[in-house]
């Protein structure tokens, strides 16, 4: 029988696996400098372990994509009046409305 790969960050540590999930760099002065995040699988059988890292590692996703959100906050939304035209600016993107004035 040919040897499948390991997933990836799978291994085992006293005899239950873990998994090893990097930290994007960004995010790792919100983790106190640390690079990776271990999360404990509960199983020491290999099969059963190889089916549940893919599920434990994008639970961590929301986590990530929470923390980004947190550093990078989007903009409030403003509305500017010049000489009859708008202008909508939001998260970086500009739109300009040209309205009738009064």
């Amino acid at each position: 029988m040919k040897p499948v790969a390991k997933p990836l960050g799978l291994f085992l540590r006293a005899g239950v696996y873990q998994v090893r999930v990097m930290i994007p760099q960004a995010l790792q002065p919100t983790y106190g400098g640390r690079t990776k995040v271990v999360r404990n699988l509960g199983t020491s059988d290999r099969k059963k372990a190889e089916r549940h890292v893919s599920s434990a590692r994008l639970q961590l996703m929301p986590e990530f994509e929470a923390k980004t959100r947190g550093l990078n906050p989007q903009p409030p939304v403003v509305f500017v009046r010049w000489q009859c035209t708008f202008l909508w600016r939001t998260a970086g993107v500009s739109e300009t409305i040209h309205m009738q004035c009064r």
